[in-house]
């Protein structure tokens, strides 16, 4: 028999039946044929793996392609085989036999080797089983190089398959993936519905992840305060159950909720109990998210040295675990360091590198915050056309991903824009559209208030304009916590003519964020 014109042999029926079971049995392990995982299928079904493994080669079935290694002579045979041991009464036990064989495989570890066991243990009638593996897989993997559209991709594989606590379980995991791709809405729902249903069976191991998560995604939509609060739930239930990892991950997401929120003192304590769990349990990725997390409060305290020095530390981290996406965001923070620092063009190319990353890896968050760091730079250094493009990027972006905070960061820019064009009833109409939404993290508070000043200015109020200042001034505690374009708006205003107690309070305000910081 053949399958087509090219000699492509199937078992024929006058094979012994031993043998075609042999052959049916090799179409379960896919495309990477080896002997150390040929041999224990075949003795655990009952048959001479030597004798079968010879038999297969002579009837060409195998062909040898090195050491212990074997391939398909056309693909269209492994397809015929595929489709041969799915009508055999015994698949269940091939199919879960070949899961079991692929952990001697020596790349068992890997994504597709994994996702092989998966589709074979689902062939063979066992979704459950097959969940749970690719659970444990994903657990791993997460704590390292993280591929969430292949996770996406993965978890498809059990679409309609699970019931129960399991389901909860791939909700969860499939709200993980989305958040990282920018489908924070859609997270949220998964996320809830996992978070129901292990509040419904007490499973609440489970229960802090997507507590955790919530919190996290919430607080990506704008929620920051009710995100703190799912994460404190999930930081209580996990010191509880003594989950060291899951307390260093909750830790990281209140850190950086505390950093929005303009919350330095406590961001700063969770950020470096976070980075000590991490590294007590040897999880370079949660360590360098935590550092990186350090270096944005010290860039908004003006501690740039130590802020470069800890996304330095941050960028090595995520290299020993070749997490890319890390590293882009590790740069984009090195590239902030270097427009606080006034190096315009360094931080122009820091961002776009980053940029690039972040679009090779299909992250529209690390997108958006890299071109508003270009519309930042283009209206410092008075080019509109590239502010322009940038600003109006970062705005789609943001839009799409509903993020309040984004939302009005890229306003604002845009009005500055305006501004810079000396188009004031433009920037007047942006200025009031951003104030119609509502953010409860100071930074792009300020950055209203002063773009605020700006345009006032422009138009000759200049009494308005120092209360503006003055507002933006008392935005966060401390007068020099500031947000990341605040310097350079202050530089700006400081062109204009001010008189008396308006240029005093302006030149007091400049002189204490150029006050050295403790390095």
């Amino acid at each position: 028999e053949f399958v087509d014109g090219r000699n492509c042999r199937v078992p024929d029926s006058d094979m012994p039946r031993e043998f075609r079971l042999a052959a049916y049995a090799t179409a379960a392990l896919s495309s990477d044929l080896r002997r150390e995982v040929l041999k224990p299928l075949l003795t655990d079904l009952g048959l001479p793996a030597d004798d079968c493994i010879r038999a297969l080669q002579k009837a060409e079935i195998l062909i040898p392609r090195g050491p212990g290694r074997y391939s398909w002579p056309h693909a269209l045979l492994q397809e015929h085989l595929s489709a041969q041991l799915a009508a055999l009464p015994d698949r269940n036990r091939i199919y879960r036999g070949a899961a079991e064989a692929l952990k001697r495989h020596p790349l068992a570890a890997t994504r597709r080797v994994v996702r092989q066991r998966v589709l074979n243990l689902i062939s063979a009638g066992a979704p459950d089983d097959a969940a749970l593996l690719l659970f444990d897989f994903l657990q791993h993997s997460w704590n390292g190089a993280r591929e969430p559209l292949s996770t996406l991709s993965d978890l498809e594989l059990l679409r309609n398959k699970l019931k129960g606590g399991v389901r909860a379980q791939k909700d969860r995991w499939r709200a993980e993936a989305l958040r990282h791709v920018g489908r924070a809405a859609e997270a949220r729902e998964y996320a809830e519905r996992a978070r129901s249903a292990f509040e419904g069976i007490n499973d609440n191991a489970n229960l802090a992840h997507a507590l955790r998560l919530l919190g996290h995604i919430s607080s990506e939509l704008g929620n920051s305060i009710e995100g703190k609060g799912y994460a404190e739930q999930a930081l209580a239930l996990f010191r509880e159950q003594g989950d060291q990892l899951g307390q260093a991950q909750t830790e990281a997401v209140l850190a950086e909720i505390g950093y929005l929120l303009g919350d330095f003192e406590s961001s700063r304590a969770l950020a470096q109990a976070g980075e000590k769990h991490f590294d007590s349990i040897d999880q370079p990725l949660g360590r360098g998210q935590c550092l990186l997390l350090s270096s944005w409060i010290e860039h908004s305290e003006g501690s740039v040295e130590r802020s470069r020095r800890l996304a330095l530390e941050a960028r090595a981290e995520f290299e020993r675990v070749g997490y890319r996406l890390g590293t882009a965001q590790a740069n984009t923070s090195l590239a902030h360091v270097e427009h606080r620092m006034l190096n315009m063009r360094s931080a122009e190319v820091g961002a776009q590198e980053a940029l690039v990353a972040f679009e090779s890896l299909r992250t529209p968050r690390g997108q958006a915050a890299c071109r508003r760091l270009l519309a930042m730079v283009g209206i410092d250094i008075d080019d509109p056309e590239m502010a322009t493009l940038n600003a109006e990027w970062s705005a789609r972006i943001y839009h799409d991903l509903d993020d309040p905070w984004g939302i009005v960061e890229s306003k604002v820019l845009l009005a500055q824009v305006a501004l810079l064009k000396r188009q004031v009833a433009e920037a007047e109409q942006l200025l009031r559209d951003s104030a119609a939404t509502v953010v409860e993290e100071p930074e792009p508070q300020q950055h209203r208030l002063l773009t605020q000043a700006w345009l006032l200015r422009e138009q000759g109020k200049e009494r308005e304009a120092t209360q503006a200042i003055e507002r933006a001034m008392r935005v966060f505690p401390d007068k020099r916590r500031v947000g990341d374009h605040t310097v350079h708006l202050l530089t700006r205003l400081d062109r204009y003519l001010w008189e008396g107690e308006a240029r005093a309070r302006l030149a007091d305000w400049r002189a204490e964020l150029r006050r050295p910081a403790n390095n």
